[in-house]
């Protein structure tokens, strides 16, 4: 049995970062533990915790985010080469990589006027959405022997999604002008903080393009009047930047205290 517990940096891809390499890296760290099934191979779970941020690349849309997001998955690892049941005689460097899956729970906010808001309550892109989406898991390693039962590693790690909402945004048209009113009703500070947030940089624009007879109030923006809210067909992911430990549990077989000295040299693992 070998337990393990990364630290590192996570960045997130999506609707508001266009192809920009990293935007807002966030911290992300896990634990769990990996059960060897073959001198290569090792099957584990895992639970982390994973803060994503995006900060709009058009100031003209003027959207942004922030979550600290919640995963479990199962892993599948596979190392280039065995790792043998006496500790010690383990490589000094063994490469790796990992695959599986998993279940991500996530709740973005954004700020607005110095107060934090659940993006989901106010339905920003007219529609409901799931908290939780499957994600599948992989990376690849390097560990490093550190003493007979530690090993660390830089591990980089990509998370794929089957939700285009881990930034509550889609797209690519903007809810109407009166969705928001026939949605909340009577409760008009939310109606006019559903639609702040909904439309950024462009609200100015649409209350006037609204008032002054140019937008139908029930009818959906044309993201041709003002740019698009997102991509509907392109799907949200994130990756990770780890430093990983594998801690090796020692399996004792010594049934008296005189081998003890023998079994201290000669540690194995499960």
């Amino acid at each position: 049995m070998v337990l393990t517990g990364s630290l590192g940096s996570s960045s997130y891809f999506g609707d508001l970062v266009s192809n920009m390499p990293y935007n807002n890296l966030g911290a992300s760290f896990s634990a769990g533990f990996r059960k060897s099934i073959y001198p290569r191979i090792s099957l584990g779970i895992e639970a982390g915790v994973v803060t994503l941020s995006g900060k709009d690349v058009y100031a003209e849309r003027g959207l942004s985010f922030n979550s600290v997001n919640y995963e479990l998955v199962g892993i599948m690892e596979v190392s280039l080469f065995k790792d043998p049941r006496i500790l010690y005689r383990r490589r000094l460097i063994n490469p790796y990589v990992n695959f599986g899956i998993g279940a991500l729970y996530f709740q973005p906010k954004a700020k607005n006027s110095g107060t934090t808001y659940k993006l989901a309550d106010y339905e920003t892109n007219g529609e409901k959405y799931s908290p939780v989406t499957v994600i599948v898991p992989s990376g690849l390693g390097m560990k490093v022997k550190v003493t007979d039962e530690l090993d660390l590693a830089l591990e980089f790690g990509f998370r794929m999604t089957f939700t285009d909402f881990l930034d509550d945004i889609s797209g690519p048209g903007y809810p109407s002008w009166n969705f928001f009113s026939k949605r909340f009703g009577s409760d008009t500070e939310k109606t006019t903080v559903a639609r702040l947030l909904s439309y950024g940089s462009r609200y100015k624009l649409i209350e006037t393009l609204v008032n002054s007879g140019v937008l139908s109030p029930d009818q959906p923006i044309d993201p041709t009047i003002v740019p698009p809210r997102g991509n509907m067909n392109r799907q949200d992911f994130y990756m990770t930047t780890m430093i990983r430990a594998f801690y090796y549990l020692p399996v004792k077989h010594a049934r008296n205290r005189r081998k003890r000295g023998y079994i201290k040299k000669r540690k194995r693992f499960r």
